[in-house]
């Protein structure tokens, strides 16, 4: 998954990791200048001490066998280069996250070094004012964590008091919870003491879930339609599981239709009017995935309701890239109209024929596509993100600056005259349509905020980017401009600071290996990109050195859309062998 290096709360406060430094931003409501806070990395007391204790026995050490020491000054320099280079990459913030608890700020940053530092921002910190915090509580994790959040346990009893935890979600696939000290923050607060170093601990933690054999991508906490919570949490397999929160081991369902992992996750609800009178929420989930889809969900029926077709950086010749043309309305009625019998009129219409055509491709074309795009032409969602009022989603592409916003539609009534109200089912929505906005530099992060403006965490000289959406009445037809805050933006202060220090910012937020894979892909899925690489070549006369690059893998993947047909032939070469067996046996 990619790090989650940005969060918002309301329109009030931001958290942003800026290469290894996290800063805290809030805005003032008489429109001065913002305070922005940076808070201090972690260091475990236990390393300091083993790192002392180290140092004391080389020096002593050193003392008794300086003749015979064997280390050259180029040998010690290249030791010094690669211990801070591990210090660096210790220090490395994985996610961010920000909430308000009373009239105190709290942020949460997890490390590199499996360290989740909590921090307080108090409410009479001065307008205007930069400062650093120290941590008020570290938490020692077993695993490495890339997705944190917030979360409030209700009381067990009518007179009780509710519960505040920061979630966590590791690489091993389990979710834990941690206390947030409310009551040592509201202790130093009164008494206006300066935070000092914590020290870290890993007791009082909960395991909530776990994943079995899995990593945990995105973890969320978000409002169910019956009144409780709901937490959302997406893994390496690509599945998102929807469990009821804190009971998590009662599971409601899952999210199916992803091919591979889960990149990035974002949820929200809305009341709306039901058709008995009341309110009812309207629970929407978006999710990118490593496939290169984005898909819509409703996550209180576990429904998919929409998808984003996939887009590629560089998956097609040039002559090819002229052919390709986003599907229409019509196309899509035009298609169904010559397309099987069963589909005439869009009845026995099936569910993924239509999936399948907004993408612009069926089975026949996805075979056709194997050899032209491989992993490195996907361009796979880092950062996605849901308007507080679920009208709008926003895509950022690894590899593309730009992002992409698509209008989330009601569902169409039947009764309607466009053609895709006979087609789409009564609860799916198309989100063909989209309007691109372009960034000065590749986007890492994207959030909304409450006011409804969007806040773009990108790559330097730029660092943050705010927007603000109006519609603007085009010859009768509205439409979306999004405008540049950047010079009247609360969160500028943030902007200014960076561009002073010169901090330099990762050129993704995916993991990578040294070969420019994601860490986040499967073994196997590596594997059926390279062997269709190897087929699209043979295909077109190159030669290949590898007589074994051709071969098929026996592994099938449990959403591969011709695991069947590889089964079958499988199954009748099996076969094949018996019977030779048999009769050479009866032979003898």
């Amino acid at each position: 998954m990619s790090n989650q290096l940005l969060h918002a709360y309301k329109s009030e406060v931001i958290i942003a990791a800026l290469n290894n430094r996290a800063f805290a931003v809030i805005a003032n409501d008489d429109g001065s200048e913002s305070t922005v806070v940076e808070l201090k990395p972690s260091v475990p007391e236990t390393k300091e001490n083993d790192k002392n204790k180290d140092g004391t026995a080389n020096k002593t050490q050193g003392k008794k066998k300086n003749a015979e020491t064997s280390k050259t000054q180029a040998e010690a320099e290249e030791n010094q280069n690669f211990a801070d280079k591990e210090s660096s990459c210790n220090e490395e913030i994985q996610a961010v996250c920000v909430t308000k608890i009373d009239s105190t700020f709290w942020f949460a940053v997890s490390r590199h070094d499996k360290t989740l530092s909590l921090y307080f921002i108090p409410s009479d910190l001065k307008p205007g004012e930069h400062a650093r915090k120290n941590p008020v509580s570290i938490y020692i994790m077993p695993k490495r964590s890339k997705c944190i959040s917030f979360g409030v346990v209700p009381p067990s009893k009518t007179d009780g008091k509710a519960c505040h935890v920061i979630l966590a979600g590791d690489l091993s696939g389990d979710a834990f919870a941690y206390p947030v000290p409310i009551s040592d923050a509201a202790e130093r607060d009164s008494k206006n003491v300066e935070t000092a170093s914590a020290k870290p601990t890993s007791t009082p933690r909960r395991l909530l879930l776990g994943h079995t054999a899995s990593m945990l991508t995105g973890l969320q906490v978000v409002p169910n339609d019956e009144g409780g919570q709901f937490i959302l949490t997406s893994d390496r397999d690509e599945k998102i599981r929807v469990s009821h929160f804190p009971k998590s081991y009662v599971i409601h369902g899952y999210l199916l239709g992803h091919t591979a992992f889960i990149s990035s996750m974002a949820a929200v609800a809305v009341s709306s009017p039901s058709m008995e009178g009341g309110n009812k929420k309207k629970t929407i989930c978006l999710t990118g995935s490593g496939d290169g889809t984005v898909r819509l969900w409703d996550y209180q029926q576990c429904k998919e309701i929409g998808m984003v077709p996939i887009v590629l950086k560089q998956g097609f010749e040039d002559d090819e890239m002229d052919d390709v043309e986003e599907a229409n309305d019509e196309d899509i009625a035009e298609f169904m109209e010559n397309g099987e019998e069963e589909g005439k009129n869009g009845e026995g219409l099936v569910e993924g024929e239509v999936d399948d055509f907004e993408r612009g491709e069926n089975e026949e074309d996805a075979e056709d596509d194997e050899g032209s795009c491989n992993a490195h032409t996907i361009a796979v969602p880092i950062s996605v993100a849901l308007s507080p009022d679920a009208q709008y989603a926003i895509v950022a592409r690894d590899g593309i600056e730009s992002l992409d916003i698509h209008p989330i539609p009601p569902p169409p009534p039947k009764s309607s005259a466009s053609p895709l109200s006979k087609l789409l089912p009564s609860y799916m929505v198309s989100l063909h349509k989209k309007q691109t906005v372009e960034c000065p530099s590749q986007p890492l992060d994207v959030k909304f905020l409450s006011d409804g403006s969007v806040l773009v965490l990108v790559r330097e000289p730029d660092y943050l980017i705010h927007y603000r959406p109006h519609s603007l009445d085009n010859g009768g037809k509205q439409t979306l401009v999004f405008e540049s805050l950047n010079s009247t933006s609360p969160f500028a202060a943030l902007q200014k600071m960076a561009q002073l220090e010169n901090i330099v910012m990762p050129e993704t937020t995916l993991e990578k290996d040294r070969s420019g894979e994601w860490k986040m892909r499967k073994k196997e899925d590596r594997k059926e990109l390279s062997l269709a690489q190897c087929a699209a070549r043979n295909k077109s006369g190159e030669n290949d050195d590898d007589a074994n690059a051709t071969k098929t893998d026996d592994r099938l993947h449990w959403n591969d859309s011709g695991r069947r047909e590889k089964a079958r032939l499988a199954n009748q070469r099996r076969r094949k062998r018996k019977r030779d067996v048999a009769k050479t046996n009866d032979e003898k």
